[in-house]
C-alpha cells in the first residue's frame, strides 16, 4: 500500500512545486509560460547525472541539482533569445 502512495507524494510535489514557480513568476510581474518544460528539462539533467555517475549520496544529489539547474538554465537563455528575436521581426509570426 505505500508505493501508490509514495507515488502519489512524487507527483503532488512536482505539480506543487512547479505552480510554485509560476506563482512566484506571476508575483514579480512575470508572465511564465513554459513551467512544465522547464520541469522536464531539469528532470532530465538531473536524471541524467544520476544515472551516469557513481558518487557518494551527498555528492550525487548535489550533483544531480546542478545538473538540473544548468539545464534550466540553458532552456531559459534559449528562449530568452527566441524571444527576443521575435521582439526584433527576424522570426516569423508561424514559427
Amino acid at each position: 500500500m505505500s508505493r501508490p502512495l509514495g507515488e502519489a507524494a512524487t507527483k503532488a510535489a512536482l505539480l506543487t512545486l512547479t505552480g510554485l514557480s509560476v506563482a512566484v513568476a506571476f508575483r514579480v510581474g512575470l508572465f511564465n509560460i513554459g513551467a512544465r518544460g522547464q520541469l522536464v528539462v531539469g528532470a532530465l539533467g538531473a536524471a541524467f547525472i544520476g544515472a551516469h555517475l557513481e558518487l557518494p549520496s551527498a555528492v550525487h544529489v548535489t550533483r544531480a541539482l546542478v545538473a538540473a539547474e544548468l539545464g534550466l538554465g540553458a532552456a531559459r537563455l534559449r528562449n530568452r533569445d527566441r524571444w527576443s528575436r521575435e521582439q526584433q521581426g527576424s522570426v516569423g509570426s508561424g514559427t
